[in-house]
């Protein structure tokens, strides 16, 4: 981890000292006021960094996943275009490693078709500018820092550090995705990740609606409702609203599908059907125990259950709302969509 960088002491005001042969001004003092605003650049880059999530590590099977090494964090720039998804672009851009601002100057990686490349960038070595005197000795006046880059990819089970690697446990280090795949900068080594702001913003927008796929004999119900849709919301829930006309003759038993929830099965992750709460537009028959759906976002009606008709049109009603998982919501939150309505 970084350090912190100090501070010497600030310069007085030299008014009346310089021009009456007083305090001299000299080179280094020049430094001093270089030297206190890097620092206080740095502190504040350093800060953010120090709060970026930590990027864990695939170890293989059933091993715990690890941390390889610090993070650095992206000041500017460094943004991919996957126009050509087999040789992405990285653009130029600075990123903080080791207590330095380092430059990398972009390029044009091979990542292949099939899996996410990750560019890795951390503190190279310094690069000095040496300057010749008058009395004709050179000497070191200004310094920078460049990048060091390494080109891995990313494995099925996630993550996996290059092979080879210069790469050590101390080392402040940046990770881009590119490619076929994208998100890790975004997520563990910007600004933006550092405020959580991306995890606010994730809050704050939903899922637009998926339209279902319809089973056999099934159809919309213009007059009433004439769509199916799904989404999962941002607390974890998933809502499901619209109306179907089946025609129950043309059902294939058992257990026939009516619909099958396009996209949102992500969310569905139960040991045995999920009942859902289905109203029927007859009221003289109940489906609310026997509509229900699995873990591939099947809607099914169950056979074998009282009142089940073998002939005839209904419709169904859907307005509902669940969280279909065996383990309750991680994030508690609540939309509320008539916040800061002042109105």
């Amino acid at each position: 981890m970084s350090i912190l960088k100090p501070k010497v002491p600030r310069l007085t005001s030299i008014a009346g000292k310089t021009d009456t042969g007083g305090a001299p001004f000299w080179s280094e003092d020049m430094v001093t006021i270089q030297e206190n605003n890097r620092a206080d650049l740095l502190n504040s880059f350093e800060d953010l960094r120090r709060k970026l999530p930590e990027l864990l590590y695939y170890q293989g099977f059933g091993l715990p996943l690890v941390k390889e090494f610090e993070n650095g964090i992206i000041l500017s720039g460094c943004e991919y275009d996957n126009t050509d998804v087999q040789n992405p672009v990285v653009s130029q851009g600075y990123i903080l490693s080791g207590g330095e601002v380092c430059y990398y100057p972009g390029g044009t990686y091979n990542t292949g078709p099939t899996a996410p490349g990750l560019i890795y960038l951390f503190k190279g070595a310094a690069a000095p500018v040496n300057r010749t005197f008058d009395d004709g000795n050179s000497k070191e006046m200004l310094v920078s820092y460049n990048c060091s880059v390494e080109v891995s990819f990313q494995g099925a089970q996630g993550v996996i550090m290059p092979g080879g690697t210069a790469i050590v446990p101390s080392d402040e280090v940046v990770v881009i995705s590119c490619g076929v795949g994208s998100g890790l900068a975004e997520s563990y080594f910007s600004r933006q990740a550092a405020l959580g702001i991306g995890a606010i913003g994730a809050k704050l927008t939903r899922n637009a609606w998926a339209d279902a796929v319809l089973g056999t004999g099934v159809a919309f119900d213009p007059p009433i409702m004439p769509y199916l849709v799904s989404r999962v919301r941002p607390d974890g829930y998933v809502e499901i609203i619209g109306a179907i006309k089946i025609d129950y003759a043309a059902l294939v038993y058992p257990d026939p599908i009516i619909a099958t929830l396009n996209g949102q099965a992500q969310n569905i992750n139960m040991g045995s059907s999920l009942a859902l709460w289905a109203k029927p537009q007859d009221q003289g028959r109940v489906y609310e125990s026997r509509v229900s759906i699995n873990a591939a976002g099947e809607i099914r009606i169950e056979d074998g259950v009282p009142n089940f008709p073998a002939s005839g049109l209904d419709t169904i009603i859907f307005n509902c709302l669940f969280w279909g998982r065996n383990e309750p919501p991680a994030d508690q939150y609540e939309y509320k969509e008539d916040f800061l309505n002042i109105t």
